[in-house]
Protein backbone atom coordinates (compact mmCIF):
# COMPACT_ATOMS: atom_id res chain seq x y z
CA UNK A 1 0.00 0.00 0.00
CA UNK A 2 2.75 2.48 0.84
CA UNK A 3 4.27 1.96 -2.63
CA UNK A 4 1.03 3.21 -4.20
CA UNK A 5 1.02 6.14 -1.78
CA UNK A 6 4.61 6.90 -2.80
CA UNK A 7 3.63 7.07 -6.47
CA UNK A 8 0.60 9.29 -5.82
CA UNK A 9 2.52 11.67 -3.54
CA UNK A 10 5.36 11.85 -6.06
CA UNK A 11 2.97 12.73 -8.88
CA UNK A 12 1.42 15.44 -6.71
CA UNK A 13 4.90 16.77 -5.90
CA UNK A 14 5.84 16.77 -9.62
CA UNK A 15 2.78 18.90 -10.39
CA UNK A 16 3.54 21.28 -7.50
CA UNK A 17 7.16 21.51 -8.60
CA UNK A 18 6.37 22.42 -12.20
CA UNK A 19 3.79 25.00 -11.24
CA UNK A 20 6.05 26.61 -8.64
CA UNK A 21 9.01 26.70 -11.03
CA UNK A 22 7.01 28.87 -13.43
CA UNK A 23 7.07 31.70 -10.86
CA UNK A 24 10.80 31.54 -10.13
CA UNK A 25 11.47 34.90 -11.83
CA UNK A 26 10.19 36.90 -8.86
CA UNK A 27 12.74 39.01 -7.01
CA UNK A 28 14.09 36.97 -4.11
CA UNK A 29 13.28 39.79 -1.71
CA UNK A 30 9.54 39.50 -2.30
CA UNK A 31 7.03 37.44 -0.34
CA UNK A 32 5.91 35.76 -3.57
CA UNK A 33 9.45 34.52 -4.22
CA UNK A 34 9.69 32.97 -0.76
CA UNK A 35 6.33 31.24 -1.21
CA UNK A 36 7.50 29.81 -4.55
CA UNK A 37 10.83 28.81 -3.00
CA UNK A 38 8.95 27.01 -0.21
CA UNK A 39 6.88 24.91 -2.63
CA UNK A 40 9.90 24.24 -4.83
CA UNK A 41 12.09 23.14 -1.95
CA UNK A 42 9.50 20.89 -0.31
CA UNK A 43 8.74 19.07 -3.59
CA UNK A 44 12.25 18.49 -4.94
CA UNK A 45 12.29 14.87 -3.78
CA UNK A 46 9.67 13.71 -6.32
CA UNK A 47 11.89 12.34 -9.12
CA UNK A 48 14.57 10.77 -6.87
CA UNK A 49 11.88 8.98 -4.86
CA UNK A 50 10.34 7.60 -8.06
CA UNK A 51 13.70 6.10 -8.99
CA UNK A 52 14.33 4.76 -5.49
CA UNK A 53 10.93 3.08 -5.53
CA UNK A 54 11.77 1.41 -8.86
CA UNK A 55 14.98 0.05 -7.37
CA UNK A 56 13.12 -1.10 -4.26
CA UNK A 57 10.59 -3.05 -6.33
CA UNK A 58 12.79 -4.35 -9.17
CA UNK A 59 16.38 -4.92 -8.12
CA UNK A 60 15.85 -8.07 -6.08
CA UNK A 61 12.90 -9.57 -7.88
CA UNK A 62 13.42 -13.07 -9.25
CA UNK A 63 12.61 -13.19 -12.96
CA UNK A 64 14.44 -13.98 -16.17
CA UNK A 65 15.94 -11.47 -18.58
CA UNK A 66 13.29 -11.98 -21.26
CA UNK A 67 10.37 -11.75 -18.83
CA UNK A 68 11.77 -8.60 -17.26
CA UNK A 69 12.39 -6.81 -20.56
CA UNK A 70 9.04 -7.83 -22.02
CA UNK A 71 7.10 -6.58 -18.98
CA UNK A 72 9.01 -3.37 -18.30
CA UNK A 73 9.97 -2.12 -21.74
CA UNK A 74 6.55 -2.80 -23.22
CA UNK A 75 5.07 -0.76 -20.42
CA UNK A 76 7.37 2.21 -20.95
CA UNK A 77 7.94 2.26 -24.73
CA UNK A 78 4.30 2.79 -25.72
CA UNK A 79 3.84 5.92 -23.53
CA UNK A 80 7.30 7.13 -24.56
CA UNK A 81 6.59 6.91 -28.29
CA UNK A 82 3.09 8.34 -27.97
CA UNK A 83 4.03 11.35 -25.85
CA UNK A 84 7.15 12.07 -27.90
CA UNK A 85 5.12 12.43 -31.10
CA UNK A 86 2.37 14.26 -29.22
CA UNK A 87 4.71 16.95 -27.87
CA UNK A 88 6.72 17.24 -31.08
CA UNK A 89 3.44 17.98 -32.82
CA UNK A 90 2.47 20.29 -29.95
CA UNK A 91 5.70 22.28 -30.31
CA UNK A 92 5.33 22.45 -34.08
CA UNK A 93 1.77 23.76 -33.75
CA UNK A 94 2.72 26.35 -31.09
CA UNK A 95 5.64 27.65 -33.18
CA UNK A 96 3.59 27.78 -36.36
CA UNK A 97 0.54 29.62 -34.99
CA UNK A 98 2.21 31.72 -32.29
CA UNK A 99 5.44 32.81 -33.98
CA UNK A 100 4.69 32.12 -37.63
CA UNK A 101 7.54 29.64 -38.03
CA UNK A 102 8.10 25.95 -37.63
CA UNK A 103 10.52 23.56 -35.97
CA UNK A 104 13.14 22.15 -38.31
CA UNK A 105 14.09 18.50 -38.64
CA UNK A 106 17.39 19.15 -36.84
CA UNK A 107 15.64 20.64 -33.82
CA UNK A 108 13.32 17.64 -33.63
CA UNK A 109 16.20 15.17 -33.71
CA UNK A 110 18.06 17.21 -31.09
CA UNK A 111 14.98 17.19 -28.87
CA UNK A 112 14.76 13.40 -29.12
CA UNK A 113 18.48 12.82 -28.49
CA UNK A 114 18.43 15.01 -25.38
CA UNK A 115 15.23 13.33 -24.19
CA UNK A 116 13.32 16.58 -24.29
CA UNK A 117 10.59 16.68 -26.93
CA UNK A 118 9.12 18.73 -24.13
CA UNK A 119 10.98 19.97 -21.06
CA UNK A 120 9.39 17.58 -18.56
CA UNK A 121 9.79 14.38 -20.62
CA UNK A 122 13.44 13.70 -19.82
CA UNK A 123 12.41 11.23 -17.10
CA UNK A 124 10.57 9.02 -19.60
CA UNK A 125 13.74 8.86 -21.70
CA UNK A 126 16.00 8.17 -18.72
CA UNK A 127 14.11 5.32 -17.04
CA UNK A 128 14.25 2.80 -19.97
CA UNK A 129 18.05 2.85 -19.81
CA UNK A 130 17.92 2.06 -16.10
CA UNK A 131 15.56 -0.82 -16.92
CA UNK A 132 18.01 -2.11 -19.54
CA UNK A 133 20.79 -2.29 -16.94
CA UNK A 134 18.60 -3.74 -14.15
CA UNK A 135 19.22 -7.47 -14.81
CA UNK A 136 22.97 -6.82 -14.74
CA UNK A 137 22.69 -4.72 -11.58
CA UNK A 138 20.84 -7.66 -10.04
CA UNK A 139 23.81 -9.90 -10.78
CA UNK A 140 26.22 -7.28 -9.45
CA UNK A 141 24.40 -6.80 -6.14
CA UNK A 142 23.11 -10.32 -5.53
CA UNK A 143 25.97 -11.53 -3.35
CA UNK A 144 27.02 -8.22 -1.79
CA UNK A 145 26.84 -7.95 1.98
CA UNK A 146 25.37 -4.88 3.65
CA UNK A 147 28.63 -2.91 3.88
CA UNK A 148 29.68 -3.73 0.31
CA UNK A 149 26.27 -2.77 -1.05
CA UNK A 150 26.22 0.52 0.86
CA UNK A 151 29.73 1.33 -0.36
CA UNK A 152 28.58 0.78 -3.96
CA UNK A 153 25.62 3.15 -3.43
CA UNK A 154 27.86 5.83 -1.93
CA UNK A 155 30.37 5.51 -4.79
CA UNK A 156 27.66 6.05 -7.43
CA UNK A 157 26.28 9.06 -5.56
CA UNK A 158 29.76 10.50 -5.09
CA UNK A 159 30.70 10.23 -8.76
CA UNK A 160 27.37 11.56 -10.01
CA UNK A 161 27.14 14.47 -7.58
CA UNK A 162 30.79 15.46 -8.17
CA UNK A 163 30.42 15.44 -11.95
CA UNK A 164 27.25 17.49 -11.64
CA UNK A 165 29.07 20.11 -9.56
CA UNK A 166 31.90 20.19 -12.12
CA UNK A 167 29.53 20.84 -15.01
CA UNK A 168 27.46 23.47 -13.24
CA UNK A 169 30.19 25.42 -11.49
CA UNK A 170 33.38 24.91 -13.48
CA UNK A 171 31.91 24.64 -16.98
CA UNK A 172 28.99 26.92 -16.04
CA UNK A 173 26.64 24.76 -18.08
CA UNK A 174 23.25 23.39 -17.12
CA UNK A 175 22.73 19.67 -16.73
CA UNK A 176 20.25 19.59 -19.63
CA UNK A 177 22.77 21.14 -22.07
CA UNK A 178 25.48 18.57 -21.29
CA UNK A 179 23.37 15.42 -21.21
CA UNK A 180 21.98 13.02 -23.79
CA UNK A 181 19.57 10.13 -23.47
CA UNK A 182 22.50 7.70 -23.74
CA UNK A 183 24.24 8.58 -20.49
CA UNK A 184 22.00 10.70 -18.27
CA UNK A 185 20.63 7.54 -16.59
CA UNK A 186 24.07 6.81 -15.12
CA UNK A 187 23.70 9.79 -12.81
CA UNK A 188 20.61 8.23 -11.23
CA UNK A 189 21.91 4.69 -10.68
CA UNK A 190 22.76 5.66 -7.09
CA UNK A 191 19.10 6.32 -6.30
CA UNK A 192 18.10 3.06 -7.99
CA UNK A 193 20.66 1.04 -6.05
CA UNK A 194 19.68 2.73 -2.80
CA UNK A 195 16.09 1.58 -3.23
CA UNK A 196 17.33 -1.97 -3.76
CA UNK A 197 19.59 -1.69 -0.71
CA UNK A 198 16.69 -0.61 1.51
CA UNK A 199 14.62 -3.57 0.31
CA UNK A 200 17.32 -6.26 0.48
CA UNK A 201 18.41 -5.43 4.01
CA UNK A 202 15.01 -4.23 5.26
CA UNK A 203 16.46 -0.88 6.30
CA UNK A 204 14.20 1.26 8.48
CA UNK A 205 14.34 4.71 10.04
CA UNK A 206 12.26 5.99 12.98
CA UNK A 207 9.31 8.05 11.76
CA UNK A 208 10.24 11.10 13.82
CA UNK A 209 13.78 11.08 12.44
CA UNK A 210 12.56 10.83 8.84
CA UNK A 211 10.04 13.67 9.29
CA UNK A 212 12.56 15.95 10.99
CA UNK A 213 15.21 15.09 8.39
CA UNK A 214 12.85 15.88 5.52
CA UNK A 215 11.81 19.24 7.00
CA UNK A 216 15.40 20.14 7.88
CA UNK A 217 16.83 19.52 4.41
CA UNK A 218 13.84 21.10 2.67
CA UNK A 219 14.45 24.26 4.69
CA UNK A 220 18.18 24.03 3.91
CA UNK A 221 17.25 23.85 0.21
CA UNK A 222 15.16 27.02 0.59
CA UNK A 223 18.00 28.90 2.22
CA UNK A 224 20.71 27.65 -0.14
CA UNK A 225 18.69 28.69 -3.16
CA UNK A 226 19.13 32.32 -2.13
CA UNK A 227 22.89 32.02 -2.50
CA UNK A 228 23.78 29.37 -5.08
CA UNK A 229 20.98 29.57 -7.63
CA UNK A 230 19.85 26.36 -9.29
CA UNK A 231 22.35 23.95 -7.72
CA UNK A 232 20.34 23.56 -4.52
CA UNK A 233 17.32 22.50 -6.61
CA UNK A 234 19.27 19.83 -8.53
CA UNK A 235 18.30 16.18 -8.13
CA UNK A 236 21.95 15.39 -7.42
CA UNK A 237 22.68 18.17 -4.95
CA UNK A 238 23.59 16.88 -1.48
CA UNK A 239 20.56 18.54 0.14
CA UNK A 240 18.08 16.98 -2.34
CA UNK A 241 19.71 13.55 -2.05
CA UNK A 242 19.35 13.57 1.72
CA UNK A 243 15.86 15.10 1.63
CA UNK A 244 14.72 12.37 -0.78
CA UNK A 245 16.08 9.61 1.45
CA UNK A 246 14.18 10.94 4.46
CA UNK A 247 10.96 11.25 2.42
CA UNK A 248 11.29 7.64 1.26
CA UNK A 249 11.58 6.33 4.81
CA UNK A 250 8.77 8.62 5.94
CA UNK A 251 6.27 7.39 3.33
CA UNK A 252 7.07 3.77 4.19
CA UNK A 253 5.06 4.36 7.38
CA UNK A 254 1.87 5.03 5.38
CA UNK A 255 1.25 1.33 4.74
CA UNK A 256 -2.18 1.43 6.39
CA UNK A 257 -3.20 4.78 4.91
CA UNK A 258 -5.31 4.94 1.76
CA UNK A 259 -4.86 8.30 0.06
CA UNK A 260 -7.70 7.69 -2.38
CA UNK A 261 -10.40 5.13 -3.09
CA UNK A 262 -8.76 4.95 -6.52
CA UNK A 263 -5.33 4.42 -5.00
CA UNK A 264 -4.29 1.49 -7.19
CA UNK A 265 -5.70 3.03 -10.37
CA UNK A 266 -3.86 6.34 -9.95
CA UNK A 267 -0.66 4.52 -9.03
CA UNK A 268 -0.85 2.35 -12.16
CA UNK A 269 -1.53 5.18 -14.62
CA UNK A 270 0.74 7.74 -12.96
CA UNK A 271 3.76 7.02 -15.14
CA UNK A 272 2.20 6.73 -18.59
CA UNK A 273 -0.67 9.21 -18.36
CA UNK A 274 -0.57 11.65 -15.44
CA UNK A 275 3.15 12.43 -15.40
CA UNK A 276 3.52 13.39 -19.09
CA UNK A 277 0.20 15.19 -19.55
CA UNK A 278 -1.25 16.63 -16.36
CA UNK A 279 1.76 18.79 -15.50
CA UNK A 280 1.54 20.56 -18.84
CA UNK A 281 -2.26 20.76 -18.82
CA UNK A 282 -2.25 22.50 -15.44
CA UNK A 283 0.48 24.86 -16.67
CA UNK A 284 -1.71 25.90 -19.60
CA UNK A 285 -4.75 26.41 -17.38
CA UNK A 286 -2.66 28.50 -15.01
CA UNK A 287 -1.35 30.62 -17.89
CA UNK A 288 -4.90 31.29 -19.10
CA UNK A 289 -5.97 32.35 -15.61
CA UNK A 290 -2.96 34.68 -15.30
CA UNK A 291 -3.66 36.20 -18.71
CA UNK A 292 -7.32 36.76 -17.83
CA UNK A 293 -6.34 38.39 -14.52
CA UNK A 294 -3.95 40.78 -16.26
CA UNK A 295 -6.30 41.64 -19.13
Amino acid sequence: MWCNNMRILSIFAVIVLHQASAFSLYENTSLEWWVVDFYNSFARWCVPVFIMLSGYLLLHKEEGFYVFYRKRLSRILIPLIFWSFFYLLWNFTIHYFKWGGDIGFYQMIKALLTGRPYYHMWFLYMIPFIYITTPYLRILTKNLNKKEYLFLVVIFFLFSASDYIYKMIYLQMSFAKTSSIFHVFIYYIGYFLLGGYINKFNVKMPLLHSVLGFVFFAVITMILHCYNGQYSYANLSLNVILCSIFVFFMVMYTDKIVLSTYNVFFANVSFGVILPFLTEAISRIRSCVEYAALA
